[in-house]
């Protein structure tokens, strides 16, 4: 039943059998937190809540975590007693194409627990229009698929495509999805490599 009842509150819970103290971590919605320290490696998924909730013993812990949209600072904390910390969570704020049939795509490549992917992107990662918007006139299809290198900076691409268009991702070990583009501005484009 408790089980159940932290499933309804959205918190991910973990006791360890000697852990004797509550350390509370509050980020976004879905956020992937990692708690280290003291002996302990965990791994969490905070709920709808953005709610994490780990029993720990005394010490000092270093929290991390990720989150599509966002930029989570990393946080340390020493538990000496019942603790509960804020993570620091900016959104991601998106370029927008100043041309009204375009969008531009971005997505932001993180290392698993924050850190910008700072390599270059794997040989061949491609962004191929595979079907045209309704309303377009123009024949986009044989647009070149390589993602050029000035799209790629400080573990961002974003590129400019056309509103309405399906696109095709795909960018070696960091996956691959199938993307329509947003009628926006921008679109970040994360949630399909979730």
């Amino acid at each position: 039943l408790s089980a159940v009842a932290d499933v309804q509150t959205g918190v991910d819970a973990i006791s360890t059998p000697d852990g004797v103290y509550t350390l509370t971590i509050t980020a976004v919605a879905s956020a992937r937190v990692h708690v280290r320290g003291a002996g302990y490696d965990w791994p969490y998924t905070a709920g709808p809540t953005g709610e994490v909730t780990a029993k720990c013993n005394a010490g000092g812990y270093v929290i991390d975590a990720t989150a599509g949209g966002y930029v989570i600072d990393s946080q340390t904390v020493n538990v000496s007693d019942d603790t509960a910390i804020a993570l620091v969570c900016t959104p991601v704020t998106l370029p927008a194409s100043s041309d009204p049939l375009l969008c531009i795509c971005t997505l932001d490549l993180r290392e698993t627990f924050g850190n910008a992917v700072s390599a270059a992107l794997p040989d061949g990662a491609t962004i191929k229009i595979t079907a045209n918007p309704a309303s377009s006139l123009v024949d986009y299809r044989n647009a070149a698929t390589v993602i050029p290198a000035e799209a790629f900076s400080d573990g961002r691409i974003s590129v400019e495509l056309p509103r309405g268009a399906t696109t095709e991702w795909k960018l070696g070990s960091f996956g691959k999805a199938t993307v329509v583009v947003a009628d926006a501005a921008s679109q970040n484009v994360s949630s399909y490599f979730a």
